[in-house]
Parts: structure tokens; sequence; C-alpha cells
């Protein structure tokens, strides 16, 4: 079925849409909770069924993967957490009964509520979907278990607090102007003293090989990052050539083909799918000493991957790190 049945034309329908949603009235998280225990006759409330929406569309995008496009993007937007059939978030935990149980809320807060959204991100990379989630809200909306839908699927996750002052409109054109690389396949390789341990970005790693990351769509703002183990207790011998690392980033992309009419020298755009490879290779000499490791680090680059260490041991351990114990 064709992508066009399951829109309705405003044309001939808009009288039908205004009264549809003349029937949803706007209300918080909050009031749906209180109206919960109510007989369902005497309350009208406006639900989010963000989780049966996107694991339709997943579906049927999915049937059509590989023959009618290469890549899909989508953009969801929310104005607050699902509450509403699959995939619904329950926003009452969030609350004061952290403090009376001597529970820290936050913390408590840090893992996912379900793991309906990872499993959906699963799905979302087989059927090759992107998902970018814009949420415009100031109430608690469980960002922990939406998140994986967008970065294990290689999309990006934006919060407002409210749409008058947000840079919605500039981040969505942003994202929509850039040139983009999809169906990418991110392979490292190192020198034997050494190997790749953890790694950090919006992508997933292959279930077959080690060190292949699999990225469902990237562009040059992207940024993946790894840690590295020794692999014996000696480091990195003296006598040994310097480190090496090579990286192999295999990618699709879309270009613009230009094809001349029949009738004169006008031409029209047509697109074309390639795929390419890109190989790096990189040679690092070992520091002698603690002066040399200080002068070659990348401040920037060095925070970024300490904050994941710290996100990732707060979520798995449920205990707070303190980031000046952390020793680099």
């Amino acid at each position: 079925m064709p992508l066009l049945s399951f829109l309705a034309p405003v044309d001939t329908c808009k009288d039908r849409i205004a009264a549809a949603l003349d029937t949803l009235r706007p209300t918080s998280s909050w009031e749906r909770g209180a109206a919960s225990g109510q007989e369902a006759d005497t309350v009208l409330l406006g639900g989010r069924g963000f989780g049966t929406a996107m694991s339709s569309l997943i579906d049927y995008l999915s049937s059509e993967y590989g023959s009618t496009f290469a890549l899909a993007r989508v953009f969801a937007f929310l104005s607050g957490a699902p509450d509403y059939g699959d995939g619904q978030l329950d926003t009452r935990r969030y609350g004061e009964q952290y403090a009376s149980k001597g529970e820290d809320a936050d913390l408590a807060l840090l893992p996912e509520q379900i793991p309906f959204y990872r499993d959906l991100a699963a799905v979302a990379v087989q059927a090759g979907v992107c998902v970018d989630i814009f949420a415009v809200t100031d109430e608690y909306t469980d960002l922990a278990s939406l998140k994986f839908l967008s970065i294990e699927s290689g999309g990006s996750l934006f919060l407002y607090a409210n749409a008058d002052d947000s840079t919605l409109p500039q981040d969505i054109y942003r994202l929509l102007s850039r040139p983009y690389a999809f169906g990418c396949v991110l392979r490292l390789r190192t020198s034997p003293d050494f190997e790749p341990g953890h790694s950090y970005g919006h992508f997933f790693p292959d279930p077959q090989y080690e060190n292949v990351q699999h990225i469902i769509c990237c562009d040059s703002f992207a940024t993946y990052a790894y840690d590295f183990d020794f692999t014996h207790a000696d480091g990195f011998s003296r006598h040994t050539e310097p480190a090496v690392v090579q990286i192999a980033f295999q990618y699709s992309v879309i270009e613009p083909v230009e094809v001349a009419s029949g009738n004169g020298p006008q031409s029209y755009p047509r697109f074309c799918l390639k795929r390419r490879l890109r190989i790096r290779t990189l040679q690092y000499r070992p520091a002698n000493n603690i002066n040399e490791i200080y002068d070659s680090v990348d401040q920037e680059a060095v925070l970024h991957i300490l904050v994941h260490k710290v996100f990732m041991f707060s979520s798995f351990n449920h205990a707070h790190v303190d980031i000046q114990q952390l020793e680099i």
C-alpha cells in the first residue's frame, strides 16, 4: 500500500480533521494520571499513543525497505511522555515517593523504565529507519526510556522547555540541509600491543564480527569515541614500531545526476545511490613521560569520554560517581 494511502488530504478532509482535533483537550501528563481512576465515560482526554504509532510506521517502512527506498528518516515530535497504548510510560513514578523511602529520585530514574523503545530501535535498524525525536515539554518525559529509539537508530534526541523560545525550527533546518551518509559500517583495527575497549556513539555492534559497528545515518558532525586497553601488562614495548590505528568506513550517499532532456539544453535532476569506502591508517609514537601525554591531550575529547564513563557507570551500578576521583 503506498504511503499516500495513510494520509488525509487537507483540501477534502479539512472539516473532519478539525472536528477530530476539537475532541482532544490539551492536558498535561499529571492530569491524565489523576483522571486514570475515573470512569471512562466521564473523561475525554487526548492520549499520546507514540509507541503504537511508531511501531506501525516502522513495520510499514520495513516492508518497503530495499525496494522503495534506501533510507527512511523519521522526525517524531512529542509534547510529553507517551501515555496510551504500547510503550506507555508511567509519569507518576516521578515524585516524592523516593524521598519517603530514602532514595535519590534522579538516580532511580536514570535507568530505562521499560525495554519497549530499545526493542523498537532494533526493529528500526533492521528496517533501515533513522528516528529523530523532538520533545517539547517542561514535564517529566522519561527520556531515559525514549532515547534508545533515536540514538540506536542513528538519530538525535532534542529537548525543549517550550516552543516559543526554542531553536526547534533551526535544528530541523540544520538536520535537513546537511549532507549525510547512511547504511554505514565502521571497523577499527589496531597494532598488537593494544585493542579497542568500550565504544561510544550512535551505532550498534555487529553480531558476528568484533570491533565492527553499524551506523544507520550520520553526518559530518557525528562523533564516535573508543577506549583502548593494553593486550598485556607491559603496555607499549619500547622496541616496537609506533602504535597503529586503522579505520575503515563504508557508507552510501545519494548524489544528483543531471540528465539532459530531449527538447534542448534543459535538464532535470535525478539521483543515484553510490557506495563508498574510506580507509585511514594513523601512526602514533608512545609518550615517554607524563608531560608528553599532557601535551598531546585533546581536552574536549577527554572530557567527552569521561562524561560518558560517568553516565555508563551510574546507569549500570545505580551509584553516584565523583568525577574528582577519576584518574586519567
